[in-house]
Formats: C-alpha cells, structure tokens, sequence
C-alpha cells in the first residue's frame, strides 16, 4: 500500500475485498468488518486500510529512509508440486544436487509416503501423481529444508479446469512456498513467485499434454525452463528493507503525513529524513501494532489490534528518528513551522 500511494500518480484507485463477513458464513480469513446481529468490529486489515484513507496526503514528498537491510535466509528448501482449481498430473520427477548425486527419483513410486500434503485429492497410479480436485490452492511437499544447489526436473500436465500447474522450490512451508506458477491467472501468465521477487511472463498451456519442466536452483538464481527454453533467469537480492515509507504534504493542515510500515517480527530504528522541508513545531503518531503477527480481533476483544494514538515529544528540523515497533504500521503527522 505503500508503494499504491508512493505512485498515486498512475494507481488512481484501490479496493479491499471482501468488506463484511458472518461468522455464521465466513469461508476465508482477509474479511475487513466481522458483524452479526448486534455487534461488529474492524478487523487488523480494516484499521489499516482505515489508517491509509483517513491520513492522506495531497501531494506525495520526497522521503529518504535510514534503515538497516535484514539479510534473507539461505537459499534452501524443499521441492513441491500444486494446482489452482485445475487437474494436474507429475510425474518422471527427479532432483539432482550439485555434485551429481540423486536426491529424489519418483521411477517406481507407489504411494506417498514421505510427502507432505496440504489441501486437494492427490494419488499415486503407475508412477503418475495426481491431483483431481478444485481445491484453491493444493499442494505436495517433498525433501529435506537443507537441500540447496539442486535441479528440479519432471513432466507436467493439465487434464482441465482454470489454470496451469505451480512447481514449489526452496520451500520451508506449505503456507507460504515459493514457486513456478506456469499458467496462473486463468491460465494467461507464468510467474516465479520467490520471496521476496516476483517475475511475470506471458503464457498458456494447453490441457492433456505433457510439459518437460526444469528448474535449477542455485545459492544466487534459480532460472526455470519449459519444454527445453530458459524462460525465467531470477537473481535473489541478499537482503530485503525492513521499513517501507511513503510520505506526503497535507495543504490545508500543513501538515506532513509520513507512513511507516514494519512486517517484521523485531522492531526496528530507523530516521526519516524529509529533504526540503520546513523544521516541525510538534507531531503525533497513530500505531498499529501487535507483537503477534497473528492476533486477531473478535467479538470479545474488539480493540485487541486497534490504533493508538501519542504525541511526538522530540520533534525538530526535517528528521525524525524512531523505533517502529514488530508488526506494525505507523502514521507521522508532523506540523511544520509557520
């Protein structure tokens, strides 16, 4: 959100959905407004979307952000298969390290064993696995989280439905796995889905027929190749910002809004310097945060994560240094001398 408003100039206008939600019906978990019958309550998402429209700017500044980078972990991780509301078939899977050696063959599998499953109806028949549901999103985990330095080969099919099939690499967990998407987006773009990068191309594949799939991942890249063609040739930053800002200047206040968002699980320091500004009379910040990156609000606890409001107390020239605490998103309303 960030960076919709660092480019407002071209993203004229964002939405958040879905807004309301029943317990009595809810089926996904990103709902803004929880209500029933009496009662009803802002979710996190819904203050901070509250939090970005009701401290906006006129104009967007200039803003130079003095923070450390967090160095990213290893390139290490498991292999894995999925789909997207899509039938899909593997199989001749093989993973081959960097010296040479095997570390998976599926020739003779049978079953699953040693797979992890999360979500859809996989099975094992003649050596092909299968995945036969509608299930959004499926997949299947494979190897040890060490394995580093590998190439991931293996035959890929569609058998129907509205996508392609996702290829898992480098991968600690289902919930959050990096991947080839090769034909996500109803089956109209390919995607390498590798936190933090993401890397689109136009593609589609075509139902019953079989893709020669190869991945090769390495301590610094991982390049993806379809049916012989190097398609994706991805490097990996070695650390990533910590701190995301976005600034801007509020006329009729005079005011200059500044929006900090912290994602990380550790707080983090660090000193907005606004170039060209007048020096600051007095501030506040508005914080949302909670040390639990999940914590939620409910019917009980209504305000669990909610904003909080405080006064600025150190407040001078066009700097402002501050800890923004883990998990959080904070708003600087800084007055400018008259």
């Amino acid at each position: 959100m960030t960076g919709m408003e660092r480019n407002s100039d071209v993203v004229e206008m964002c939405s958040y959905a879905p807004l309301f939600v029943n317990p009595g019906w809810q089926s996904w978990n990103p709902n803004a407004i929880v209500f029933d019958s009496a009662h009803a309550y802002g979710t996190p998402s819904y203050h901070v979307q509250a939090l970005f429209g009701n401290n906006k700017p006129d104009v967007i500044l200039p803003v130079e952000m003095q923070s450390m980078e967090e160095p990213l972990s290893p390139i290490s991780g498991s292999i894995g298969l999925g789909s997207y509301s899509t039938q899909v078939e593997y199989k001749d899977i093989k993973v081959t390290g960097s010296k040479g050696e095997i570390l998976f063959n599926s020739k003779g599998m049978k079953t699953l064993e040693g797979w992890k499953k999360n979500r859809g109806a996989w099975a094992v028949s003649d050596g092909v696995i299968k995945q036969v549901s509608n299930d959004t999103p499926t997949c299947i985990l494979l190897g040890d989280k060490a394995w580093n330095n590998y190439t991931l080969t293996l035959k890929a099919r569609k058998d129907s439905g509205a996508e392609g099939f996702q290829i898992l690499f480098d991968t600690k967990n289902t919930e959050s796995p990096n991947m080839w998407n090769i034909g996500g987006w109803q089956n109209t773009k390919n995607s390498v889905e590798w936190d933090p990068v993401t890397e689109y191309k136009q593609c589609s594949v075509e139902a019953g027929r079989w893709y020669d799939v190869k991945i090769e991942v390495s301590d610094k890249a991982v390049k993806c190749y379809l049916d012989g063609q190097l398609l994706h040739d991805v490097a990996r930053p070695t650390g990533r910002q910590v701190l995301h800002t976005v600034a801007g200047y509020k006329q009729d206040t005079k005011e200059v809004i500044v929006k900090v968002v912290n994602g990380t699980p550790t707080p983090r320091t660090g000193t907005v310097t606004l170039a060209g500004s007048k020096s600051f009379v007095s501030g506040k910040a508005i914080v949302l945060a909670n040390s639990d990156p999940d914590a939620e609000n409910t019917f009980a606890e209504p305000q669990k994560v909610a904003p909080k409001e405080e006064k600025l107390e150190k407040v001078s020239d066009n700097k402002v240094e501050r800890t923004f605490p883990a998990n959080s998103v904070t708003v600087l309303r800084l007055q400018e001398k008259k």
